[in-house]
């Protein structure tokens, strides 16, 4: 009997676990799996182009590209949506795949060229912010 009561404990919790996983869905995508970059340099302009796991959006407003203490101006090639985001409240996202580019300034080294960006995926998990240095 005790036997019996023992698997049945066991065989209930394994079935509540595999129902409150479906429930819960899929674990939310890798930040580089959810965020891809792909960088093209042609002499002194560089285009990047973002390709975004389904459901995942980045905030416009956290975009920066920057050397040291120099910041690089960019333009965006891409539809921006406006949403009510559940962690910072009413903001321009970009929910599809873009690009953005700007030129290499010739003061520059060249050689310490980072992105920064910051999103989330389905509006329930926020990924921390990104810095990843632009090898050119």
């Amino acid at each position: 009997m005790y036997l019996i009561k023992k698997f049945f404990i066991l065989s209930m919790t394994f079935s509540m676990h595999l129902s409150s996983t479906a429930l819960l869905g899929e674990r939310p995508p890798s930040v580089d799996e959810a965020i891809k970059l792909f960088i093209e340099n042609e002499e002194d302009q560089v285009t990047i182009n973002f390709q975004l796991f389904e459901g995942v959006y980045l905030y416009k407003n956290k975009i920066k590209i920057y050397e040291g203490t120099i910041n690089y101006s960019f333009e965006l090639d891409g539809s921006i949506t406006n949403i009510v985001d559940d962690f910072f409240g009413y903001q321009p996202v970009l929910n599809e795949d873009f690009n953005i580019s700007f030129k290499l300034l010739d003061t520059v080294p060249r050689k310490n060229i980072y992105i920064e960006y910051q999103g989330c995926f389905d509006n329930s998990y926020c990924y921390k912010k990104e810095e990843k240095k632009i090898n050119l």
